[in-house]
């Protein structure tokens, strides 16, 4: 079975036993196999992800070695990775047992992601699925970077509050919504790229518990760094302080040292026009009209 979705101008096509569930978010991204192709045949960036079952990884981590694999927590079990080659390996375990293992190389527009038969249905399942085809390393190295975030846009132009959990991103895109008239896309990630020299920030199929996934895509023009505090004031980001408060909130583990290169080299493209701030914040209005009295000049 295949199918074929449009994500952050990726095309991407997957192919997989079954299909067992397929929640909003995704649905929402979903594009017919004519469209794929159309996109496809007029230059349109792609990626052809494949899933099979097997009995188990070892196998395949064979060809990159298994005593290269490193290891380190991951959102639902360990998370291993090795390289051969030009081949990347990223093994995501479900608790203590084998989970998915995706198999790519960055130069090509493919990969694959093995499960064992009691992974599949699990893994595959959409809410997981992102995590489980180790999407956030596919899009970095075609160019797109995932954050942790709450997206909003306001008169035509996309704006995204990144940071730790629990910083207040949700609740300032709350309150924009609310005395801006600012609509949400998602209220849990976005994701960035650069087309023709300028940058955009587009919807994902995944949100978290916000519920809020819409497919759209807006140039960016800023992002903003909210801080709880019991005054509000904004104060500019820029260059290495930026990129290293930027890198923490992007979904990627940096396993792999080619993983921050590229990010980095991503992330000061984009910020050579697009500015950062750090905005101190309290829960109501004020931080509204102190950042966008900023943005506004």
């Amino acid at each position: 079975m295949k199918k074929h979705y449009k994500i952050a101008s990726l095309n991407i096509c997957i192919e997989a036993p079954d299909f067992y569930s397929d929640c909003a978010d995704w649905q929402a991204f979903e594009i017919s196999e004519n469209t794929f192709a159309g996109n496809v045949a007029k230059g349109g960036s792609v990626h052809h992800i494949t899933c099979e079952i097997t009995g188990d990884f070892k196998s395949v981590i064979s060809r990159a070695g298994s005593s290269n694999f490193n290891e380190k927590p991951g959102a639902i079990g360990t998370v291993g990775c090795a390289k051969c080659g030009g081949e990347y390996y990223r093994n995501c375990n479900m608790g203590t047992s084998s989970g998915a293992l995706t198999v790519f190389n960055p130069s090509e527009n493919k990969s694959t992601t093995y499960f064992t038969g009691y992974s599949f249905k699990t893994m595959t399942d959409t809410r997981y699925l992102w995590n489980s085809v180790s999407l956030p390393q596919l899009l970095l190295f075609k160019g797109i970077l995932l954050f942790h975030s709450s997206y909003i846009t306001l008169n035509g132009k996309g704006y995204i509050f990144t940071g730790e959990s629990g910083a207040g991103k949700s609740t300032q895109a709350d309150l924009w919504h609310k005395y801006c008239g600012a609509d949400i896309i998602n209220g849990d990630k976005s994701a960035i790229s650069v087309i023709d020299g300028v940058p955009y920030v587009h919807s994902v199929p995944v949100s978290g518990n916000s519920g809020i996934c819409k497919n759209e895509s807006y140039p960016l023009c800023g992002i903003i760094l909210p801080v709880k505090s019991s005054e509000n004031s904004v104060k500019r980001v820029t260059g290495v302080g930026a990129i290293c408060k930027l890198t923490e909130n992007i979904h990627l583990d940096f396993l792999f040292a080619e993983e921050l290169n590229k990010c980095v080299e991503i992330l000061l493209n984009v910020l050579s026009t697009v500015p950062v701030y750090e905005l101190k914040c309290t829960p109501d209005e004020r931080a509204v009209n102190e950042m966008k009295m900023t943005i506004d000049n």
